[in-house]
């Protein structure tokens, strides 16, 4: 995958000159995910863009960024099934895809959501009620491999390029937890909890008072829902998200 460094884009160069940029949009909202896609064609769109796709959930974008290469994901925070905030630390860390720069688009702007997204791997973070202009720089400034953070967003995260005047700020373990019961059952929750403290199927059945049988289909549930292959990756997800 292509990564961008100091590369500049003018309005004043043939498009066509450019190097093509892969984009993924992730917005459950349709006609603000198409207003971008229409937004990315315009003539005004100071870059060369292919728009891979539109994905409406964080399940379809972990599938669709297993199967594509994809340059650039602009991401929204709060979709269905799996939500932004964990769609982030699956493509770091699972599916290990370092280079792909990625653009939280929203518009929330406190600061624990600010300081979480930048924690779990994003690149930028701009609020949706900015101009296109401001949205296109924001496009290129993480493609240049530098952070951005919107205008009249005070918080900065620990990355790259920013000021080394800022003091670095932390999470509390409530901000920094996975929230699984956006993609797990409550039932799968608690069966995952008990894998990560080292008990087995027949152990977690007496705890919870059901069949070994049951335990078993919950935990194949969840080695597909979070795509760990093993008890080992289940307990290392475990410990990465401070679900244990």
């Amino acid at each position: 995958m292509q990564v961008f460094h100091r590369k500049v884009y003018s309005n004043q160069m043939d498009k066509k000159e450019m190097e093509e940029i892969k984009v993924l949009i992730a917005d459950d909202h349709t006609l603000f995910a198409e207003g971008m896609q229409l937004l990315l064609k315009k003539k005004s769109c100071p870059l060369n863009v292919n728009i891979i796709g539109i994905c409406s959930n964080g399940e379809e974008v972990i599938d669709t960024l297993s199967q594509q290469e994809v340059d650039l994901l602009i991401l929204d925070l709060k979709m269905p099934k799996l939500d932004g905030f964990n769609v982030i630390p699956v493509i770091r860390k699972q599916l290990k895809l370092k280079t792909l720069r990625i653009l939280v688009v929203t518009q929330y702007n406190e600061d624990k959501f600010i300081r979480l997204a930048f924690k779990n791997g994003a690149d930028g973070y701009i609020l949706k009620a900015e101009n296109s202009q401001e949205f296109f720089h924001a496009i290129q400034t993480v493609l240049r491999n530098e952070v951005y953070l919107g205008k009249g967003l005070r918080t900065s995260p620990p990355k790259k390029n920013l000021s080394e005047n800022v003091a670095p700020t932390t999470l509390s373990r409530e901000e920094t937890m996975y929230d699984l019961s956006s993609y797990l059952t409550k039932r799968e929750i608690q069966v995952l909890e008990h894998v990560s403290k080292g008990l087995n199927n027949r152990e977690i059945a007496e705890r919870l008072y059901i069949s070994q049988d049951t335990v078993n289909v919950h935990r194949r549930n969840i080695l597909k829902k979070l795509r760990v292959k093993n008890t080992a990756g289940l307990i290392k997800f475990a410990l990465e998200h401070n679900i244990v």
